[in-house]
């Protein structure tokens, strides 16, 4: 089309050197832009006008280009769909944003066995990939459970939203980000921690001192000896920091060096000694065979304390890194006795909260339940290791306003199972204490714990102090707000 290159060279070059010439252009144009040329105005308005005709001119005899875009069909659905009420209850959880009711939301409808209607879908795609619940297992389990076949179909013509149904998989481990490579690796080394070792291996030494620290979160999830040559590898590594998360690591690997002198000291230290009435005593004397050794490890070899000397807390920090069977074998005693004696020994007592940690770290669940029933004052993480029922005896207990923090983590389980009436009272009690230490967000990420019934009693815990009253109104307000919303959701899915 040689007019279109006249008409270009006739704007670079200006009207005024090179005027516009309808003879150059088709003859199906050139009585249009005798009009256009024959209109008032200037040469530069003439020539935009006719520009603008011989462009939809050129423009009026193009073809549409034809795409073929290869469109799966897509599966029946195996699941009904949720109801209306449902669907407009959860779409106003999305505009609110309320991540925790939208998870509680998608497990009764999961419970239910139905799936989320199909309108919603993008909706419901674009506020996950929002960064609000990308990653984040708890979320991405149910999501792949109620998007229905629709969705894991429609999530496939979005990159933004392929997350949902893949949960941390990644397409091309070669060319994927770290973060993206990391995310895979957790999800790996939960079903196959040799394969995850091997892929953080194989990129070991590509990566800078950062990128190796990052790589070494994964190792945490399925923790073994089979992990051990690698970690042990890492303690040479250039970085301190990865030296550093190398023996925290190896710390807790029963079968590591480390492991192991942690329990030589302690057996040297801790005697149980039987007397020939049958009593037992207990003898304790710190006793350290290579100080240099054990120190390099980061036990600490002063106590920051004035209740505990030096030595009861350098054995207090081995107690709480020791795997519990290691008082086993070395007492010859059943768990049960074993506690017991950390529960009457006048010497052992002190070492309660540090055996607790141990049985923390390492989630012995029936070691948790005989500490909570024998120890006077328990390790609060104890609680998420131990049944239901378990848990609603012994959170009485514990409820402290400086470690409510703790004990709703512990008591914020999967089961959706609402808390007794009485502890939320006494948890009301503690929450107006610290006012301003919990928020909106934070009752959020409760409410669908709470009973309904505590929304009658809610003004009872009021505040006396004025600036205190305002705030809690508003708290026990949105509260209140929260807890309906909870209900609303339960008869949406008839529960």
């Amino acid at each position: 089309m040689q007019f279109k290159t006249n008409l270009i060279n006739n704007a670079l070059l200006g009207t005024g050197k090179k005027p516009l010439n309808v003879k150059e252009f088709p003859a199906e144009l050139q009585e249009s832009l005798h009009k256009v040329n024959q209109k008032e105005g200037d040469d530069e308005d003439r020539f935009l006008n006719a520009a603008a005709l011989t462009f939809n001119y050129i423009r009026a005899g193009v073809q549409v280009a034809e795409a073929s875009l290869p469109i799966d069909p897509v599966e029946d659905e195996t699941r009904p769909y949720c109801s209306g009420k449902a669907v407009q209850i959860f779409r106003d959880l999305l505009q609110n944003n309320y991540p925790n009711l939208i998870w509680f939301w998608c497990k009764l409808c999961d419970q239910q066995n139905q799936i989320v209607q199909p309108q919603v879908l993008p909706e419901f795609f674009d506020w996950a990939a929002s960064g609000r619940a990308a990653g984040k297992k708890k979320y991405l389990d149910l999501f792949k459970s109620v998007i229905g076949k629709r969705g894991e179909w429609l999530s496939n013509y979005n990159e933004d939203w392929k997350f949902v149904q893949k949960g941390g998989l990644l397409d091309d481990w070669e060319t994927g980000t770290l973060h993206q490579r990391i995310t895979y690796l957790k999800a790996l080394r939960e079903s196959d921690p040799e394969a995850a070792l091997e892929k953080i291996q194989s990129i070991w030494k590509e990566e800078n001192a950062a990128g190796r620290l990052e790589l070494m979160v994964p190792l945490r999830v399925n923790l073994s000896e089979t992990d051990l040559d690698f970690l042990t590898l890492l303690l040479k590594d250039r970085s301190a920091k990865v030296r550093e998360e190398a023996i925290e690591l190896l710390r807790r690997i029963p079968g590591s060096e480390i492991h192991q002198m942690y329990q030589e000291v302690l057996s040297l230290s801790i005697r149980l000694e039987q007397s020939i009435g049958g009593k037992s005593t207990v003898k304790i004397k710190l006793s350290i065979p290579d100080e240099k050794a054990l120190f390099k490890t980061g036990i600490e070899d002063l106590s920051g304390k004035k209740s505990l000397n030096d030595e009861d807390h350098i054995l207090a920090q081995l107690i709480a890194e020791v795997h519990p069977s290691f008082w086993e074998n070395h007492f010859q005693l059943s768990k049960e006795e074993i506690v017991k004696q950390f529960a009457s020994k006048g010497e052992l007592r002190t070492f309660q909260a540090a055996l607790g940690m141990a049985v923390s770290k390492y989630e012995e669940k029936e070691w948790a339940l005989k500490i909570l029933e024998q120890f006077p004052h328990p390790n609060i993480s104890l609680l998420s290791l131990v049944e239901e029922e378990h848990r609603r005896k012994f959170a009485p207990k514990m409820i402290n306003s400086n470690f409510m923090d703790e004990l709703i983590s512990a008591l914020a389980t999967d089961s959706l199972q609402e808390w007794d009436l009485r502890l939320c009272r006494k948890m009301m009690s503690q929450f107006v204490q610290r006012l301003y230490h919990f928020n909106k967000a934070f009752f959020e990420s409760i409410c669908m714990y709470l009973p309904e019934a505590i929304i009658r009693e809610l003004e009872q815990f009021t505040p006396t102090k004025e600036w205190e009253k305002n705030h809690w109104g508003k708290l026990s307000s949105e509260l209140q707000n929260l807890i309906t919303i909870k209900e609303q959701i339960k008869q949406a899915f008839k529960i």
